[in-house]
């Protein structure tokens, strides 16, 4: 898998929601949280924005959202780690 980040600007264009909107769903757990890429830059994973933009649209409820938000942010985690030991693997052999 690859890993695309998106600024929080694209997300909430992708999205149809304004900053204090973006700000409500991630305190109340139906929007993923962003990523750290630097002192003062944020990002997302953008098939994590895509796979909430997928459940909004099939009509998910805000319950089953929250869900998702978890599994997805459990999942960052490993995405993360696999992508990191390969770059590590890498590093040490060369």
């Amino acid at each position: 898998m690859s890993i695309n980040f998106i600024l929080p600007s694209e997300a909430r264009a992708k999205l149809r929601i304004s900053k204090s909107k973006e700000w409500a769903q991630k305190n109340e757990g139906s929007l993923v949280s962003n990523i750290s890429n630097g002192k003062r830059s944020k990002v997302y994973l953008e098939h994590e924005i895509n796979a909430i933009m997928a459940a909004r649209a099939s009509g998910w409820e805000s319950g089953q959202i929250k869900e998702l938000v978890t599994k997805l942010e459990a999942q960052r985690k490993e995405i993360l780690n696999s992508a990191l030991a390969v770059c590590t693997c890498v590093y040490k052999d060369a």
